[in-house]
This record gives structure tokens, C-alpha cells and sequence, in this order.
């Protein structure tokens, strides 16, 4: 369970960092 829940958490990160290195415009990331 716990390393699924790391996955999807990892998951989420890949896709806004992807997102945030495309666009470089949307919510700042910390």
C-alpha cells in the first residue's frame, strides 16, 4: 500500500514538474 501511495505521489510530481518545465507559466513549485 505504501509504495503504491509513494508511486502515485511520484506519479504527480513527474507531471507537474513536465508541466512546469513545458509551459514555465502556472503555480510556482516551493
Amino acid at each position: 500500500l505504501l509504495r503504491g501511495l509513494v508511486r502515485l505521489l511520484n506519479y504527480e510530481v513527474t507531471q507537474e514538474l513536465l508541466k512546469q518545465a513545458k509551459g514555465g507559466r502556472g503555480r510556482s513549485f516551493g
